[in-house]
């Protein structure tokens, strides 16, 4: 599945998790650095720790084949 219907495909999902405000496509930072990769990018209100979240409500490292970046929005 390419890049923009596996977002189209997962938006609804996403946008139902705490804190999401936004999704779609981009290109992963790590460290504030750009990686180049194509990824999933999802949109936080703040970024919380995985520990700190409910069971299921954290955003998959992986989408289908596609990588997610979580940023502050």
């Amino acid at each position: 599945m390419d890049l923009k219907a596996c977002c189209e495909q997962h938006r609804d999902e996403l946008l139902a998790l705490p804190n999401v405000v936004g999704v779609g496509t981009g290109t992963k930072r790590t460290h504030g650095l750009e990686t180049g990769i194509p990824c999933v990018v999802v949109i936080v209100t703040h970024k919380v720790l995985p520990a700190e979240l409910a069971p299921g409500a954290a955003v998959p490292a992986n989408l289908e084949e596609h990588v997610t970046d979580v940023v502050d929005g």
